[in-house]
């Protein structure tokens, strides 16, 4: 322990030491007996505790807690006297002082020492703790500003009561209304959402608040005394707080350009899903035009030449071979394209298309 002992006399300064070291302590000290020389001690390096004597001739205790104090340094003051009276010491403690030993009593020394160390420590880190609180607020604020959506905290009651814990400044610019307005009645965000969006909203929420799991919605708000119509998207992770509330952390974002843009490519596809089916159900009209022309034309046609060559065939005489031969021949090969036409005529058009 690094102690500054402000004392004048240096027997009292080694009994102090001497009572010190008994209690256990490693000791460093140094002693002064003026106002420079303790501020000298001050700027030199940290100290844990400053015992002081409290009536010297030329710097008393009180000038040495007040030179303490003008320096702006925590650290424990304790005041050992011999002829200190109850009186003295209740303005000492007044002015800042943390204890005060008489000489003639040195067994409290240690305790008071230790005492005053831990609390010492104790508030070291209470500073500490308040010092990085207010640096993560400040961080978390900074951020929370600089980004492009709002930043919420949703509150659930078990009673069923709802409330928003914070709201990010960009509030007003992203729904039209002010933290505060939110903060003060949280229904005010659900009758942004445009009547038909609303159910799954609720649903969404329920099913966040009963399986506890990521809150992940999307719909349209309508900005108060405007006709303007937004898409949010709407992301949080619930939590339960120890009295059995749930709160949601989370941003909602503005993504009505990106829903545009989608709206608008799903319309596109949607034109050219028509247009497709137009130009498909085009050309299977024309197919089947085609085929009922080829079955209906080409087919009557092959089957009255059949006709009428079966009518030449048997008005031949019986005894031209070769004539009737070749009416043979001719009479497949309209066979033949009768069978082709048929087959082109089904390909075209399968008869199948007409069951749907």
């Amino acid at each position: 322990v690094r102690v500054l002992i402000v004392e004048d006399t240096e027997d009292d300064v080694l009994l102090l030491v001497w009572e010190l070291k008994r209690g256990g302590y490693n000791l460093y000290y140094e002693a002064v007996d003026t106002r420079a020389g303790m501020e000298a001690a001050l700027r030199s390096g940290p100290w844990d505790i400053v015992i002081s004597d409290y009536s010297m001739p030329d710097f008393g205790g009180l000038e040495a807690l007040a030179t303490l104090r003008a320096h702006a340094i925590d650290i424990p003051f304790i005041i050992v006297s011999g002829n200190i009276g109850e009186d003295v010491a209740v303005e000492a403690m007044k002015a800042g002082a943390h204890d005060y030993v008489m000489k003639r009593n040195l067994s409290r020394l240690i305790p008071a020492l230790d005492r005053e160390l831990r609390e010492a420590d104790v508030r070291r880190a209470r500073v500490r703790a308040e010092r990085e609180l207010r640096e993560n607020e400040a961080r978390f604020r900074a951020i929370a500003s600089n980004i492009p959506g709002t930043v919420y905290q949703f509150v659930q009651r078990k009673a069923g009561a709802s409330a928003f814990a914070y709201v990010s400044g960009d509030c007003a610019r992203l729904l039209g209304v002010s933290p505060e307005t939110l903060q003060a009645n949280a229904g005010v965000f659900r009758e942004l959402i445009v009547p038909p969006d609303r159910e799954g909203y609720d649903r969404a929420l329920g099913r966040s608040a009963d399986k506890l799991t990521d809150l992940n919605w999307e719909g349209r708000i309508q900005l108060p005394a405007s006709d303007e119509t937004k898409w949010i998207n709407l992301r949080s992770s619930p939590r339960v707080l120890d009295d059995g509330a749930l709160l949601w952390e989370g941003v909602i974002w503005n993504i009505t350009q990106s829903k545009l843009a989608e709206i608008e490519i799903r319309r596109s596809r949607q034109q050219l899903q028509e247009l497709s089916d137009h130009v498909q159900k085009v050309k299977e009209d024309e197919r089947a035009r085609i085929a009922r022309e080829i079955h209906d034309d080409i087919g009557g046609n092959l089957t009255a030449i059949k006709i009428d060559l079966l009518w030449l065939t048997n008005r031949l005489p019986s005894e031209q071979k070769p004539l009737h031969e070749k009416a043979g021949a001719i009479e497949r090969l309209v066979d033949r394209t009768m069978e082709t036409t048929q087959r082109i005529s089904r390909d075209l058009r399968p008869g199948d298309l007409d069951l749907g």
